[in-house]
């Protein structure tokens, strides 16, 4: 019986009856993934307790072989002083599990390099640059930590001999590997009704000059590399130029306060909607109802949030970071460092004509990410980093 072991700094949601919850990030589909090619799965993740998390937008994990074992943030104050203790955690995890999954965060390097230690065969995921994480992340310490992250992240993925890329090429070129890769979105889509496209350009058929348009973006709300403050600046500058007639709502957990004062600083709060944390099938329910989604992030991977949008038939934009270029077409892209501008050049010009066009182009080039495109390729992968495990047996010299 194979047990693999994935590690990664997410933070999962536990009540206060042990049962572990998810943001909707790592839905119990994320991890069936793995369980296609082995019998048990270890989560290593960081953790926090929370009373009654379903009614928050949380979603239960309920796969009886899947097991989770909560760690402290290695980056956090406290973790710093007690980086031995978990690291010698780590090793005991590591040296019960028969290979590890490490995606690229603090837990999953850690777990990589116990792996490398121990003998163990090992899988590096790749989903986003390490060095944007942390100079858009807004402090200084972000910035003075992110070059050196940047050259550890670029080592371990050219180290690793198993690795999964989330872009066709951005990601790629940034961190190499001389082992064994496959690109793979981490995107689950299976709807693609021809229903779904006819009621999208209804809907833009139906807006009339005096109605607003809805705007979105899904993203936590406490990390300033998301963006949002790019378009709530937008919206000041096309109120001033006597264009109100958008409203903004924002999808995400975390704490509100600053773009909050961001609103209230540009005069724009009546303008800004914070929805919160919402399900995975309220997500979908709610991009039905905004006319226009925006992803204005500093840093990217491959956005999950924009696929499932472009999979709703909406008219799309984007910054020109990560693999959002791979999503969209270059009039649908700004500049991070000028987002407001860009938006006020976009928002301001909107047709219907344009908005039905991009979002029959988003509609199909959505299906590109339907499951089952990924998931045969993923597999015979995954297979084959299961095949080394056998291939070590007894040699490995954490078995001996």
């Amino acid at each position: 019986m194979v047990t693999l072991l994935f590690a990664h700094d997410n933070q999962f949601i536990m009540d206060d009856k042990g049962r572990l919850f998810s943001g909707g990030g790592f839905s119990d589909g994320v991890f069936r993934r793995y369980l296609a090619v082995c019998e048990r799965l270890v989560v290593v993740g960081r953790y926090q307790v929370i009373e009654s998390p379903g009614a928050l937008g949380y979603e239960p994990i309920m796969l009886s072989n899947v097991s989770f074992i909560p760690m402290e943030n290695p980056n956090s104050i406290q973790g710093l002083f007690q980086r031995s203790k978990i690291r010698s955690k780590m090793d005991e995890i590591v040296r019960n599990c028969d290979g590890v999954i490490g995606r690229a965060s603090a837990l999953g390097n850690m777990a990589i390099a116990s792996a490398k230690k121990l003998g163990k065969p090992y899988v590096r995921e790749v989903v986003g640059c390490s060095f944007e994480a942390l100079w858009y992340h807004g402090s200084w310490l972000g910035k003075l930590y992110a070059p050196y992250s940047f050259l550890r992240a670029r080592r371990l993925t050219r180290e690793a001999p198993y690795v999964v890329y989330v872009t066709e090429s951005f990601l790629q070129k940034r961190y190499p590997t001389r082992g064994k890769w496959i690109n793979c979105s981490n995107v689950e889509l299976d709807d693609f009704d021809d229903k779904i496209l006819e009621r999208r350009l209804r809907r833009i058929d139906s807006k009339t000059d005096g109605e607003p348009l809805i705007l979105g973006t899904i993203g936590a709300v406490h990390v300033r590399y998301k963006g949002q403050e790019g378009v709530i600046r937008a919206l000041a500058k096309l109120r001033q130029i006597g264009l109100d007639g958008f409203r903004y709502e924002i999808v995400g957990g975390g704490d509100q306060s600053y773009l909050r004062k961001i609103a209230r600083k540009y005069g724009v709060a009546d303008q800004v909607d914070f929805l919160g944390r919402i399900t995975r099938k309220e997500v979908f329910q709610w991009l039905d109802k905004i006319d226009l989604y925006i992803q204005p992030s500093k840093t990217e991977g491959l956005p999950r949030a924009l696929i499932e949008a472009m999979s709703r038939g909406l008219p799309c934009l984007g910054t020109r970071v990560g693999g959002i270029p791979e999503l969209l077409t270059d009039e649908c892209l700004f500049s991070r460092r000028k987002t407001a501008q860009a938006l006020v050049a976009r928002l301001s010009g909107l047709s219907k004509d344009w908005m039905k066009q991009q979002a029959k182009r988003n509609f199909m080039e959505s299906q590109k990410y339907a499951r089952e495109a990924f998931e045969t390729r993923r597999r015979e992968f995954l297979e084959q980093f299961v095949s080394s495990i056998t291939a070590c047996g007894d040699s490995c010299p954490s078995n001996n």
